[in-house]
């Protein structure tokens, strides 16, 4: 391609990445890395002084701002544009915009980046210059705990918003699950009845009930291989309330050990409470600062494979109170640990069956 054709193209995507939102040197020179385009920040810098000395489309302007430390920055402004935003708007939503969880944001950027110049359409005469930088280089995911979806995945995903949408019963074809911690009458070939979307710890989980249990099942979407779609509808009213008590007789999303629902204790020392102390783990929590100064967290839900693998994630700064049923259990984990360090081979096992065990 010709050097003249490179420009263009470079200087009309450039252009087209301001409508998404307002731009400083460093931003789009960050943008333009990501994006494949190879020139320097003095050739990017000459590109925003062509546009905006040479380029009109009609009811748009190109206005040069200078925020702090004469810094420039470039923003398009639409002449329909008639929806205002405050800064606290417009913060909150590249925060969200920012921190949503990569499994779910990347496959869908496109989808994203157009809901970027739609809301930025509506209300480019809003304060968006002030906070550039901001906004585009300084949030950063982790990613950790994120789940790998691929497209396969997420146009599961759609066919499963789809039935939840018109009702639908679906048949789980091909899943790739521990059989033991699924209730009896959960086989491949299975109809549910899909009833919500829950995202918790960096997965999505399709929340559905299974007629053949007769019990709530959540279904990991990763593990969820092939699904077909009936014609059989059904009334998801009467089983909302049955998810609702599901979710508050679980710690997290992992299946119970028994149909029990207990009042727990657990006591966490130190700078540990303070830790438990200012995050939210379960409906039913309550959180009590005892005379030696540790934290007591109560709950009451069931017990299953994540409340054990939460205890165990302090190590020795938590310590079970009640039930017994969990204090054996949590010992019961940490022999198994020990047991895997000295074997020679480590062998997989069921949570489900170690807890009946």
């Amino acid at each position: 391609m010709k050097v003249r054709q490179v420009k263009a193209t470079n200087v009309l995507r450039i252009y087209n990445r301001m409508r998404q939102s307002p731009v400083t040197l460093d931003v789009l020179h960050d943008w333009a890395q990501k994006s494949g385009i190879d020139v320097s920040r003095r050739t990017l810098y000459r590109y925003l002084e062509d546009l905006v000395s040479s380029v009109a489309f009609p009811g748009e302007r190109l206005v040069v701002y200078e925020n702090e430390f004469n810094k420039k920055v470039w923003k398009i402004e639409f002449e329909k544009s008639g929806f205002l935003l405050n800064q606290y708007d417009i913060n909150s939503y590249y925060i969200l915009r920012n921190f949503i969880p990569q499994s779910l944001s990347q496959p869908r950027q496109s989808s994203l980046e157009k809901l970027d110049t739609l809301l930025y359409g509506l209300a480019s005469k809003s304060r968006f210059q002030l906070n550039v930088d901001a906004n585009n280089l300084y949030f950063q995911r982790t990613n950790y705990i994120d789940a790998v979806y691929n497209d396969n995945d997420h146009a599961l995903l759609e066919n499963l918003v789809w039935a939840m949408q018109n009702h639908r019963k679906i048949k789980i074809e091909q899943f790739d699950w521990d059989r033991n911690v699924l209730p009896k009458g959960l086989t491949e070939g299975m109809l549910v009845l899909p009833l919500k979307m829950v995202f918790h710890f960096g997965l999505v989980y399709y929340a559905c009930w299974s007629e053949d249990a007769d019990r709530i099942v959540m279904l990991p979407l990763n593990k969820i291989l092939r699904i077909s779609s009936t014609n059989l509808t059904f009334n998801a009213a009467p089983y909302r309330p049955k998810l609702e008590e599901y979710l508050l007789s679980t710690f997290g999303m992992a299946p119970n050990y028994d149909d029990e629902v207990y009042d727990i204790e657990i006591e966490f020392a130190g700078h540990t409470g303070t830790f438990v102390e200012a995050m939210n783990w379960h409906a039913s929590q309550k959180k009590e600062v005892l005379p030696n100064g540790n934290l007591l967290l109560k709950l009451r839900c069931g017990i299953n494979r994540e409340l054990l693998g939460f205890i165990m994630y302090f190590l020795h700064n938590a310590r079970v109170r009640k039930p017994k049923r969990l204090k054996d259990l949590v010992i019961n984990e940490l022999e198994q640990t020990m047991e895997a360090y000295k074997a020679e081979k480590l062998m997989y096992r069921s949570a489900l069956a170690v807890a009946v065990a």
